[in-house]
C-alpha cells in the first residue's frame, strides 16, 4: 500500500494522473479509479518560409540574386533539396538551405520549385516560383508620378494600371508577368 501512495503521490505531481477518492462506510477512504491525463498541448505545425521570396520571384539574367534565407518553426532541418534542379546559375545550400548564385539561363516560363527542408523524424516544404529574364523582360518600368502614380518612386506595368512602390513587386504582381 505504500509503493501505491508513493506512485500515486509522483504521478499526481508531476500531473501524469489523477484520483478520486470515496468514503467508505468503516470511514477509510478508498481509490476508486485512477484517470489518466491527457497531454493538452499540441506541438505547432512545422514551417518553412524564405524572407525575400514573393510569390513570383523575378530574377534578372547574368545579375547576381539577392540570397534568399530560410527560417523554420517548430523544426530544426538537417539537410535542404529542390525540386525541380533550380535555374542554370542558381544554387540551393543543401546545409543551410540559402538559395543564392547569378542566374545564366532564361526562365521565362513561371516555374514552382519544392524546397524541402528534413530532420531526422519530418519534413516541410516551401514552394517557389522563379522567372529569369533580360533586364526589363518582365514589363514593368519606373513611372513616378508622371505615369498617374502617387509615389514619386513607383513601378507600373505597361500593361496595367497599378502602381508598385519597387520594381520587385511590380515583377512579382500577375499582371506584369509574362505567360
Amino acid at each position: 500500500m505504500k509503493q501505491i501512495r508513493i506512485i500515486l503521490a509522483l504521478s499526481v505531481i508531476f500531473g501524469f494522473l489523477t484520483c478520486q477518492q470515496t468514503e467508505k462506510k468503516d470511514n477509510t477512504t478508498a481509490i476508486v479509479g485512477l484517470v489518466a491525463l491527457q497531454n493538452q498541448s499540441r506541438a505547432a505545425a512545422p514551417t518553412l518560409t524564405y524572407s525575400g521570396a514573393s510569390s513570383v520571384t523575378a530574377l534578372v539574367l547574368n545579375s547576381a540574386m539577392t540570397s534568399l534565407t530560410p527560417t523554420t518553426a517548430n523544426f530544426t532541418a538537417t539537410s535542404y533539396s529542390v525540386s525541380p534542379a533550380l535555374p542554370t546559375g542558381i544554387t540551393l545550400n543543401t546545409t543551410t538551405g540559402v538559395i543564392s548564385g547569378t542566374p545564366t539561363a532564361s526562365v521565362l516560363t513561371r516555374t514552382a520549385y519544392t524546397i524541402t527542408a528534413t530532420s531526422a523524424s519530418s519534413s516541410v516544404t516551401f514552394s517557389l516560383s522563379l522567372l529569369v529574364g533580360a533586364s526589363g523582360a518582365f514589363s514593368c518600368g519606373f513611372q513616378g508620378t508622371s505615369g498617374g502614380c502617387t509615389n514619386s518612386i513607383a513601378y507600373t506595368c505597361t500593361n496595367a494600371p497599378t502602381c508598385y512602390s519597387t520594381l520587385a513587386l511590380c515583377q512579382a504582381a500577375t499582371s506584369c508577368l509574362p505567360n
